[in-house]
């Protein structure tokens, strides 16, 4: 490969070391988000939950609240998780 080649693939997609922070950064806060599940059931049932850099960073009833708080906090919604959190989740048989 060329370098004009690789600088061009770099101007689409980014700078390699910031896109394996950002890869890290949200491997971990899954990661936080699986590990956790039953803290997060107990402290968040039925509600709407935004993961970013593995914390929680808003809570809400519905997705479009958590959505709000997250604008308001100035955080990339392209590296936030939201997520449901069911107190009952649904068991399913494929």
């Amino acid at each position: 490969m060329d370098f004009d080649a690789f600088d061009d693939i770099t101007g689409l997609v980014g700078d390699p070391k910031t896109i394996d922070q950002a890869l890290t950064r949200f491997r971990e806060t899954t990661r936080l988000l699986s590990s956790q599940a039953p803290r997060m059931i107990e402290e968040y049932p039925d509600q709407w939950v935004a993961l970013y850099d593995s914390e929680v960073q808003a809570s809400g009833d519905s997705m479009e609240e958590v959505l709000r708080q997250v604008d308001r906090k100035e955080l990339p919604r392209k590296h936030v998780i939201v997520r449901f959190i069911a107190r009952n989740p649904r068991t399913m048989i494929l």
